[in-house]
């Protein structure tokens, strides 16, 4: 038999450890919710990537029918399966870029023409169009080619542990630019639409403007083409760059084009 105040004493034990399991047990469990969230952040982790050498590189040309690797911006794409682009049989020019980093010459042809001066992945210097042209190069094989690794260079756009260089950021802020231009262009072609033409060899042609706009030629603004482009009349007068077309009247929409 157990005295009263005994039993007291262990039921208020009992239920002094019941609360301490139940608060340990609140503090060291994780809800579903934070575990699923944990989880799918662990799944999205970038996987191993291997990491290329430029003489390791060099080795995947598509020689005795092997694969072809090529790099742009220090990324590595498979593109064996465009071997007649770029296999040792499809001639100089795409077979150029298997096994190295041509970017630059991706724009430039430089290296395919035998006029590289440097390094073939430079391109920080590039202005906003060469620039377009490069980012439609890399979204081309993001798009249509496997990506199997990344290469390490001295200087280059990633270390041999893989971790991006300062080179990669500064190419961002390059495709920033030249997005942002392209779509000052495209709202200055809205806004100066170009100018129409019709044109024969024997009979010559014209170029013209709907409405009552003039036809001249300049920069609508610094990040456009010097192009033939419609424009408002007082604008027409008012901007002393625009240039009337050759045996054109300057009040006139339409002018003629010369055989």
């Amino acid at each position: 038999q157990v005295e009263p105040s005994m039993a007291r004493t262990v039921v208020k034990l009992a239920g002094s450890i019941a609360v301490a399991v139940l608060i340990a047990f609140f503090l060291t469990s994780t809800p579903k919710h934070q575990q699923s969230e944990h989880q799918a952040s662990s799944s999205q982790r970038a996987p191993h990537v291997r990491i290329f050498t430029p003489t390791e590189l060099q080795k995947y040309v598509g020689a005795d029918g092997g694969p072809i690797y090529l790099a742009i911006l220090g990324k590595v794409y498979d593109v064996s399966s465009g071997r007649r682009f770029y296999g040792p049989d499809a001639g100089p020019h795409y077979h150029y870029f298997a096994g190295k980093d041509g970017a630059r010459s991706f724009v430039t042809g430089e290296g395919m023409e035998g006029r590289a001066s440097g390094r073939d992945d430079y391109v920080e210097d590039f202005d906003n169009s060469q620039a377009s042209g490069l980012l439609h190069w890399v979204e081309f094989y993001e798009s249509r080619y496997p990506q199997v690794g990344l290469l390490a260079t001295d200087g280059g756009f990633y270390t041999s542990e893989g971790v991006a260089t300062e080179r990669v950021r500064a190419v961002e802020k390059l495709f920033k630019r030249a997005r942002q231009a392209a779509g000052d262009r495209d709202r200055l072609m809205r806004e100066y639409p170009s100018c129409n033409s019709q044109w024969a060899q024997d009979a010559g042609g014209r170029v013209w403007c709907d409405g009552d706009r003039l036809p001249r030629r300049g920069r609508s603004a610094p990040a456009d083409d010097d192009r033939c482009a419609c424009y408002p009349p007082s604008i027409a007068a008012a901007r002393l760059d625009l240039q009337v077309l050759d045996d054109c009247d300057a009040k006139a929409t339409s002018c003629p084009i010369p055989p």
